[in-house]
């Protein structure tokens, strides 16, 4: 139903963000968190269990972030469930290209910006970053 991970329990710089990930061939869910730079990253999956039906989740993303009037000189991503039988269950926001980067090092030589975190604003999710590499990240759920 969604992640959380930290790299310090301190605002820094070097948190790319988390996001739910799941394998297409077998299903199955977790979690994947990232850092521009070698040192502490800790990450947890939350989960949900039924009793009758079954739950499905599934990720949608926000556009590229824009210069937010909110939040002077930081950008901001929006995204939301795609129908109105999903609920949010989490938020989270990402710096896209340093995330889905497997080598550290290289994310470091390049400056993709501040991910600041995201929060849940009435239905949908909100992200923050300082370029317009930030993207929100909404996980929505629906019982089935």
């Amino acid at each position: 139903m969604g992640c959380s991970a930290t790299d310090s329990h301190t605002h820094t710089a070097t948190l790319s963000g988390a996001k739910r990930t799941q394998d297409d061939r077998t299903g199955e869910t977790g979690c994947k968190a990232q850092r521009s730079t070698s040192g502490f990253l800790s990450i947890a999956p939350y989960c949900g269990v039924l009793t009758d039906g079954a739950l499905k989740c599934r990720t949608s993303y926000g556009g590229n972030g824009e210069i937010s009037g909110d939040y002077p000189g930081k950008f901001i991503s929006r995204a939301e469930c795609p129908t109105a039988a999903m609920k949010l269950t989490d938020c989270d926001g990402e710096t896209k290209r340093e995330i889905n980067n497997c080598d550290a090092q290289s994310t470091a030589d390049e400056d993709f910006g501040i991910n600041y975190g995201g929060y849940i604003e009435k239905k949908r999710c909100v992200a923050i970053g300082s370029t317009d590499h930030i993207v929100a990240i909404a996980i929505c759920c629906s019982i089935e």
